[in-house]
């Protein structure tokens, strides 16, 4: 055991590699192992039933949907099986979720059962920047030639020149698993601004030091709270109505939404402030001009608790309801009421959907940074029921276990490695695909894609160009989308 621990000090075989890194079943033993999280009386009930099933079902499988968001963590649905089939799906009663599905999670059976899934390991026979064309190989095939393609990469050149991109499209236990064998071997993260969510965190990063999510119960505590760029009654339903509509109608607290649509949420909010897609920056920066110029803001707190506030100020005096309408064609009256709300009704909750986030350039993060400057401005900051939210959580992360494997930018620092690490280096690139393009201070012999990076992040050009200079690039998905396509 202590040779293969300290095998870094020499050369690593793809045996030792395999052998390691679990990839041959890893994420398979841990997927199934999370059956055990199935509320018990749903155990029982289900064993009671069965003879009541649904379509002629003659099991009930505790499952969680295939998603790679937090609530995916945990048994979420029932999958009604006969003869090795679903044929039926539905949310759990009994579960956190008490039932309710998203719309991933109620279209989990057409995923599973779709004609162009990808069911098995998928060769390239083309070149590469042109419509793929594959050819099935064994997984035993494919475990050696990526597990070779590693190896060789790391007793070259180093465990920096294959990277990860992790993503939601699969589920957060299988992406524990692809991050624990990133910890293991000392490989690079890869994952920069992805467009659906990292400017989300870039904004409370900078800002706060930190981001996080609310759990359902939070909400509870808040008087006020302020949904932006996020339609919840639709796309998170277990959430919204026993965390946000609860909070409302059982415990008063008024709702504001900030969309540019009139959606499902909206048509339940005291205030709806209609905003022109890009500007949500601007629009915070009126908010801030309101509770700046009226005195609603915590003058203690900003005294005691921040740094830059004259600079702040100076922008957002710059920034008066009028102009901001002008800018986002929102109506200056409810700009100063939604400023007046959030200043003076405490504690207030800022959560946050990923609608601010889809801005070309890598400026979506200043939609979340503008918002919890407003955090520090009114002292919304470690009070229950206050803050930031990143969307929400039916669960709490810190109790799943898997957790500790998985933020992004900390990976390195999960234990010791197998691998000794190349020093990291700052690449003083901001966006991804000019950090990949210009391969410097190094570049990527193997790139594991475990989401769609050429066809959703900001810079797909400079991506694409990226992607045909790594030698080998890999893809993770369920179907063959651009990216696989293209350049796997």
């Amino acid at each position: 055991m202590k040779e293969d621990i300290e095998f870094w000090k020499k050369d690593i075989s793809r045996r030792v590699f395999l052998k390691w890194s679990g990839v041959a079943g890893g994420t398979a033993v841990a997927g199934g192992s999370f059956v055990r999280y199935a509320p018990q009386a749903f155990a029982e009930e289900a064993a009671a039933s069965e003879s009541k099933l649904p379509f002629g079902a003659d099991t009930v499988v505790p499952v969680k949907c295939g998603c790679g968001d937090v609530c995916g963590l945990y048994h979420m649905g029932n999958a009604y099986v006969k003869d090795g089939v679903i044929v039926y799906y539905d949310g759990c009663e009994e579960a956190e979720n008490k039932g309710g599905l998203c719309s991933r999670g109620i279209s989990a059976m057409q995923v599973i059962y779709h004609p162009d899934r990808v069911k098995y390991p998928m060769k390239r026979i083309n070149e590469k920047g042109v419509e793929g064309r594959f050819q099935r190989i064994s997984w035993d095939e494919a475990y050696d030639l990526l597990a070779q393609k590693m190896v060789d990469a790391i007793n070259e050149e180093g465990p920096h020149t294959v990277g990860f991109d992790g993503g939601h499209a699969m589920s957060f236990t299988t992406e524990a698993m692809a991050t624990r064998l990133q910890s293991m071997f000392g490989f690079d993260a890869a994952g920069g601004a992805h467009g659906c969510w990292a400017n989300l965190a870039f904004g409370p990063w900078f800002t706060l030091g930190d981001y996080y999510h609310f759990h359902v119960e939070d909400f509870h505590h808040s008087k006020l709270i302020v949904i932006w760029g996020h339609n919840k009654a639709i796309a998170m339903p277990s959430e919204w109505s026993h965390g946000i509509m609860e909070a409302k109608e059982k415990y008063g607290a008024k709702l504001v939404v900030i969309d540019p649509r009139f959606t499902e949420t909206a048509e339940k909010a005291d205030l709806y402030l209609p905003v022109r897609p890009g500007t949500d920056a601007a629009l915070a920066l009126g908010i801030a001009n309101v509770i700046i110029t009226e005195g609603l803001y915590d003058k203690e707190f900003v005294a005691k608790y921040t740094v830059g506030f004259e600079e702040y100020k100076e922008l957002a005096l710059q920034y008066t309801p009028e102009k901001v309408e002008e800018i986002t064609w929102c109506p200056a009256d409810r700009i100063r009421q939604l400023a007046r709300w959030y200043a003076t009704i405490k504690p207030a909750v800022l959560e946050f959907g990923r609608g601010g986030n889809y801005v070309s350039g890598n400026a979506g993060w200043l939609c979340s940074r503008g918002a919890t400057c407003l955090m520090g401005l009114t002292g919304q900051v470690g009070v229950r029921g206050s803050g930031y939210s990143v969307e929400i959580s039916v669960y709490s992360p810190s109790g799943t276990g898997f957790w500790i494997w998985t933020p992004r930018g900390s990976y390195a620092w999960q234990g010791d490695p197998l691998v000794k690490r190349t020093e990291p280096k700052p690449s003083g690139k901001w966006g991804q695909g000019e950090v990949l393009y210009d391969r410097k201070p190094y570049g990527y012999r193997v790139l594991y894609a475990r989401t769609d990076l050429a066809g959703k992040n900001q810079e797909t050009d400079r991506l694409a160009e990226s992607f045909m200079q790594i030698p080998f690039f890999v893809t993770e998905q369920r179907f063959i989308n651009y990216t696989a396509s293209q350049f796997a």
